[in-house]
């Protein structure tokens, strides 16, 4: 694909920045959040017998503590990889996308299609930006996602939508959701495992289930559309 400039694409429509600072406060909160389940579900009191209701209390606590670490590392990536300064601009001709780093443009014609998705919007999703996606595939595979922390992020979508192709699905490399599929499910098969094997962890189990299992089946899924639709 051809180098452009931002000022080859004409004069600039619109300016989106992306909310780096709420990024690092999701992280900060998840660490928080999952810290403090974690350590709750150790120093609950353990009783002398076991019953389910025990075992169920303490690894739905733990599980809530594990995903809020999960959510806190991939905030903690998106923040150090996009760097500082993130922007989007609609220019007249195309989009550019900068960072303190580096700044890239496109042509129109660049970009191989779109795909915006809005989801119900609830207080924490908004928080954390997640309300919203806008997919954005590249004419040379490249791929990259416009969330709801971005600045104005409805106007960007609209522009995009109008001046591009429609994606019909965007799936992402199938490397990735075979890693995220590999790791899901590795997870929880240690649980269930270690959990048959010890008598009185059923809270690991419930780890797996709560943690393990959904990543495992919802990079499965991504997978078979990924290679269907390859």
């Amino acid at each position: 694909m051809e180098r452009r400039r931002p000022e080859d694409l004409g004069q600039m429509v619109s300016h989106h920045t992306v909310n780096r600072q709420r990024r690092f406060v999701i992280v900060a909160l998840g660490v928080v959040v999952g810290s403090v389940f974690l350590f709750c579900g150790n120093v609950l009191p353990h009783p002398v017998r076991y019953t389910p209701s025990d075992s169920r209390v303490r690894g739905t606590v733990l599980g809530i503590g594990v995903c809020a670490l999960m959510i806190a590392a991939w905030y903690l990536f998106r923040a150090l990889r996009d760097g500082r300064g993130e922007y989007f601009e609609v220019r007249e001709r195309g989009l550019v996308h900068g960072t303190a780093r580096r700044v890239e443009a496109w042509r129109w014609s660049d970009i191989d299609g779109v795909r915006e998705i809005y989801l119900p919007e609830t207080a924490i999703r908004t928080y954390l930006g997640a309300q919203y996606v806008l997919r954005i595939r590249l004419t040379d595979g490249r791929r990259f996602s416009v969330t709801g922390l971005t600045e104005m992020y409805p106007n960007l979508g609209e522009a995009l939508v109008t001046n591009c192709q429609f994606l019909p699905d965007a799936p992402g490399p199938r490397w990735l959701w075979a890693t995220q599929a590999v790791a899901g499910f590795g997870t929880f098969g240690f649980c269930l495992f270690y959990a048959l094997s010890h008598p009185g962890a059923f809270n690991l189990l419930m780890i797996g289930i709560l943690a393990g299992l959904p990543v495992g089946l919802s990079g499965l899924l991504m997978l078979i559309r990924a290679v269907r639709l390859s």
